[in-house]
């Protein structure tokens, strides 16, 4: 990892403020951002983007906040935005035929969105699934995703994006499940904000269209964290340890118990985490 500037050099950075006006001459892209809200601060961008969905807001409607004070993570944990420091905006999505057992593809799709932003200023992240993205085994991003179901018909779903840009936007130790980092820390460098949300929309957008196609399942896949490696996966009805193989083509995990047994795993309450001093096995894909 390289150096981070001391804290003397570290005084002379602007970690770049978003620009509201700015980000309105750079959208929309495509059909993301053609309704655009912004807020210096907020509770909540995933709550807002929620109200707005109740509303009728349409498909690409985008939430972006420089500040947020009471967002939530997976399974309601703190999610804390200081302003200037860190990415939080959510996206509106009214998939025309998503089913109901495809939703979890959509953490696939912020996921992949942010690593595949980061692989181009010349980092290596991988996502440790369901909806982390990590650099050096440390969480920089956090995806969360609320949908809105009639039947077997998704009404909308709220695609929440929270990523450490600088080092200030880490929490206390204390109030960490998993080690984090930041772009800053990752690069050595500050980076603009801006160009970066941009990037991963860009991203995003593409990676859309392929939410009804293997193709995204399989890119996630490609980038799991902990890949034919033992792991622990903690679920509220027990605790199912093998070796992480992959995923369903809808975004379900897939692990090889000791017995043999294939098991496949949804979306839930659920802690992965690696077995240390675990075997790391050579993948060999299967067709």
């Amino acid at each position: 990892m390289k150096g981070f500037p001391t804290e003397e050099r570290r005084s002379t950075i602007i970690w770049h403020m978003l620009d509201d006006r700015g980000l309105r001459d750079r959208l929309p892209i495509g059909w993301i951002g053609v309704d655009f809200y912004y807020h210096e601060s907020i509770g909540s961008t995933n709550a807002e983007a929620i109200q707005l969905a109740e509303s009728g807001a349409p498909h690409g409607t985008l939430v972006l906040a420089d500040a947020q004070t009471a967002g939530k993570g997976r399974a309601g944990r703190r999610w804390i935005t200081n302003p200037g420091t860190a990415l939080a905006f959510s996206l509106i999505l009214r998939p025309s035929n998503l089913g109901i057992d495809q939703w979890l593809i959509l953490f696939g799709l912020g996921a992949l969105s942010v690593a595949e932003a980061l692989s181009e200023i010349g980092l290596q992240p991988e996502i440790k699934w369901p909806n982390d993205v990590l650099i050096d085994g440390k969480k920089v991003a956090g995806i969360l995703v609320n949908s809105n179901w009639t039947g077997e018909s998704v009404n909308y779903s709220v695609l929440g994006i929270g990523l450490n840009v600088s080092p200030e936007a880490i929490p206390d130790d204390a109030e960490l499940d998993f080690p984090a980092t930041s772009i800053g820390e990752a690069l050595g460098r500050s980076i603009n904000r801006t160009d970066l949300l941009i990037a991963i929309l860009k991203k995003l957008k593409v990676l859309f269209q392929q939410v009804n196609s293997s193709d995204l399942s399989n890119a996630w896949q490609d980038r799991l964290a902990y890949l034919n490696q033992e792991v622990v996966v903690k679920k509220a009805d027990g605790t199912v340890t093998g070796r992480l193989i992959g995923l369903t083509a809808n975004g379900e995990l897939k692990l090889i118990e000791k017995s043999g047994n294939e098991t496949v795993i949804g979306y839930g309450d659920v802690s992965l985490r690696p077995i240390e001093g675990g075997e790391k096995r050579k993948h060999i894909s299967s067709q």
